[in-house]
């Protein structure tokens, strides 16, 4: 039988993980709901996060906290750069079958090229972005807590609440969920969807770099490892449906949960195998994931 303190320990470990991989799906999410494209170099932007707030530790703030907000917004100033000068310029080009492939290609090409920058301004050895807080640790009743992971768990917690009220309050916020639900209504409206997708990939990719810098305060940081998050990701995505950023909250706690307590019981490959079939299940059951929105065509 599993010890409280055990349990403990690895239901706060999961919500660690869940934090990631909330902010990276979330961001896929955002910029699939608004563009209908799946950025396949998320995460190397994720990384890329990692290895910017590395660099303005090291040569600037001196203080990694201090850097993980410049380095996201860094981030998501250089993709709004690539958004408009690739995929704004091939949205909605036909290429193959009366459906555009460019998309694809874009984002399979932009993976390979921040993955080898990345490798060549960094190197291939691993890094670890050191914190004010690495060695300090909270008590909760006689369990002490790594202070890394409370600030995980709070930062991510704090953004996916800032994300709800952004969305739902804000009229930029209502904008941009306008032109997810109906891009020619919008249009008519007045809202200029140029800007929109814009800021809907630099705040996509923006998040997904908040928690490439999150995860190099805790793990190390290769740069071909990005494959492995865009992997995990989509899991996420496909589990709380496509295009909901609420399942993708929902996707990525399931996933961090799962994944600690089957990973200290059977290993790292039989929690992505659970977690697999867990997927396979809930598409037989519901196949546009648990959030997800059924299509006239499907009901």
């Amino acid at each position: 039988m599993i010890s409280p303190t055990l349990f403990f320990n690895l239901l706060i470990l999961g919500f660690v993980s869940a934090g990631f991989y909330v902010l990276l799906s979330s961001g896929i999410t955002l910029i699939f709901g608004v563009m209908r494209i799946v950025n396949l170099a998320q995460g190397q932007f994720v990384l890329l996060g990692g290895y910017v707030a590395y660099s303005l530790t090291e040569q600037v703030f001196r203080n990694a906290y201090l850097s993980i907000i410049p380095s996201m917004l860094a981030v998501a100033a250089l993709a709004v750069v690539v958004e408009r000068f690739t995929f704004r310029r091939l949205l909605g080009k036909t290429i193959v079958g009366g459906i555009s492939q460019a998309p694809f290609f874009i984002g399979f090409g932009l993976l390979y090229i921040l993955e080898n920058g990345m490798s060549q301004i960094w190197g291939d050895q691993p890094l670890v972005l050191l914190t004010p807080l690495v060695d300090s640790k909270v008590d909760i009743g006689t369990i002490a807590i790594s202070a890394n992971w409370i600030v995980v768990i709070f930062t991510s917690l704090v953004c996916m609440i800032g994300l709800y009220f952004f969305l739902g309050k804000t009229n930029l916020g209502r904008a941009i969920r306008a032109t997810s639900q109906n891009k020619s209504e919008a249009m008519l409206a007045g809202i200029n969807i140029g800007r929109i997708y814009s800021i809907t990939f630099g705040l996509g990719v923006g998040l997904g770099a908040l928690s490439g810098s999150l995860l190099a305060t805790v793990t190390v940081l290769q740069p071909y490892t990005g494959a492995d998050q865009l992997f995990i990701a989509s899991a996420i995505i496909i589990i709380g449906g496509l295009g909901s950023v609420e399942g993708a909250v929902l996707g990525g706690l399931i996933y961090g949960v799962v994944e600690s307590f089957t990973t200290y019981y059977y290993g790292g490959y039989a929690s992505e195998a659970l977690v697999f079939v867990a997927m396979a299940i809930i598409l037989i059951i519901r196949p546009v994931g648990i959030f997800g929105i059924r299509t006239a065509v499907e009901r």
